[in-house]
């Protein structure tokens, strides 16, 4: 994923994909888990985290890979909701290709469903997701994410 990837805006079937996949990660952590504010989930990164906590490590590649696309659209949802990111289809020369959350200045962005597959799929995979999430929020610290230039479509994580 060196070069810049081809971004290509979300159809009305990837989106309502997106929609489908969040109300999955509800149904997997559990609804009575959910705490609500003024229509939002306000404890999405945290049982996130700890589901990845809980079951990393623990199950096969395919129960990892079937897991991480829900949780992975909630984690996304997160930085969306909370970041004002902006879901997008990137597409690399090397044949990688995916969903992202990408700033909207497209400086910096992540791909939220291969981040939790990573951590759970490994049980040595540190799960960094709520410090990266609180990382990024806070402007990237020593790293300072905001001197990254708009349009660098800088991957983290």
């Amino acid at each position: 994923m060196s070069d810049k990837p081809k971004e290509k805006a979300l159809t009305k079937d990837e989106r309502q994909e997106l929609r489908d996949l969040h109300d999955q990660a509800i149904q997997l952590i559990g609804e009575d888990r959910m705490e609500r504010h003024d229509g939002r989930i306000s404890n999405r990164l945290e049982l996130v985290a700890a589901y990845v906590t809980q079951y990393k490590g623990k199950l096969s590649q395919d129960e990892a890979e079937q897991q991480a696309f829900p949780l992975g659209v909630m984690l996304g949802a997160e930085y969306c909701e909370s970041l004002k990111w902006e879901w997008v289809h990137l597409s690399y020369k090397d044949g990688f290709e995916g969903f992202a959350c990408a700033a909207r200045d497209r400086s910096i962005l992540i791909f939220p469903i291969l981040n939790v597959f990573k951590v759970l799929a490994d049980r040595n995979q540190a799960n960094n997701i709520k410090m990266n999430f609180n990382l990024v929020k806070n402007g990237g610290g020593r790293q300072n994410l905001k001197s990254i230039k708009p349009n660098s479509y800088v991957p983290l994580m």
